[in-house]
């Protein structure tokens, strides 16, 4: 994340100032300060697990350099590349589990393009057959460790996921299309509240937040309820757009109108708010004149 933030909560130096400053002076665009930027927010999660396959080809290492030291090239060349193979292992199952992690916490999803775990258990399995090779062992004991291996290392960390998934009706191209705008949406909500947090300002920032928290609760019932994407997706595609614009124009100016900015946060937070109500009545006339007004906003501010 780019830029410096601060941190506080409802004992720091300014906390009352800072909650009343990301309040907007109308309805629906209050922040709390216990909300802060994190509301929403999955937690990262850490497997020491898959820490630990980087820990687990450590002797081996150790093994290539006494090999070095007693002149055997071709038993130190065995050795560090089974490591390597480890390493890879591990760096494929840990990319895999994050890939896998975002999966599961999507109504709406593709399986990922490189199954990272599968690869992870193969190049695992290839790294401890040839350890156990280097180490003495015959061929075939050499295969029932690699094999064991990958037995392990499937109950440990478990399958890539191979299929796609979403509600019933919805595969294919129109899967896909949903998955690319859902996607696309989410990277324009990070893009938005980055250049926020560059500004320095608690408040502004905080209001920007507010704003990403209301996209990204839209896009969670998109999810749930791909029929409206088709109303929605113009909508989305004129607020997020213009809202990450608008807050990286700000960001970026060398002499920012903080009065300017404030003003068409307002405007924001008031034509989201109506638009989510609009998608509860699924009213496209409404939702029409809401993107046209939203259209002319952003071009007075040259958005």
């Amino acid at each position: 994340m780019s830029g410096a933030r601060r941190f506080g909560g409802p004992h720091s130096p300014n906390a009352q100032g800072a909650a009343q400053g990301a309040a907007s002076p109308r309805a629906g665009a209050q922040v709390s300060p216990a909300r802060g930027g994190w509301a929403g927010r999955r937690a990262a999660s850490v497997s020491l697990r898959a820490l630990g396959l980087f820990l687990f080809p450590t002797p081996l290492l150790i093994a290539a350099v006494v090999a070095l030291t007693a002149g055997d090239a071709a038993r130190m060349a065995g050795l560090l590349g089974a490591f390597a193979a480890l390493i890879l292992g591990a760096g494929l199952t840990r990319t895999g589990l994050a890939a896998a992690d975002a999966y599961e916490a999507r109504a709406v999803a593709k399986p990922p393009a490189f199954p990272r775990k599968l690869f992870g258990a193969a190049f695992t399995a290839l790294g401890v057959g040839a350890a156990a090779l280097l180490g003495g062992g015959a061929p075939a004991s050499a295969l029932i460790f690699a094999a064991l291996a990958t037995l392990l290392h499937v109950a440990a960390f478990g399958a890539d996921p191979m299929r796609a998934k979403g509600v019933d009706g919805l595969s294919g191209e129109a899967l896909d299309a949903a998955v690319t705008r859902i996607d696309t949406a989410r990277e324009l909500i990070a893009d938005m509240t980055r250049a926020a947090d560059s500004l320095g300002d608690r408040a502004l920032s905080g209001r920007v937040r507010a704003l990403a928290d209301s996209a990204a609760a839209v896009i969670a019932r998109l999810e749930q309820n791909p029929g409206e994407m088709r109303r929605a997706r113009r909508f989305l595609a004129v607020y997020l757009v213009g809202a990450r614009d608008a807050t990286v124009k700000f960001a970026q100016a060398e002499k920012p109108d903080a009065a300017a900015y404030g003003a068409l946060l307002d405007d924001l937070e008031t034509h989201f708010a109506r638009h989510r109500e609009t998608l509860m009545v699924e009213s496209a006339a409404d939702l029409d004149v809401e993107i046209a007004v939203l259209r002319d906003r952003l071009k007075m501010e040259g958005v």
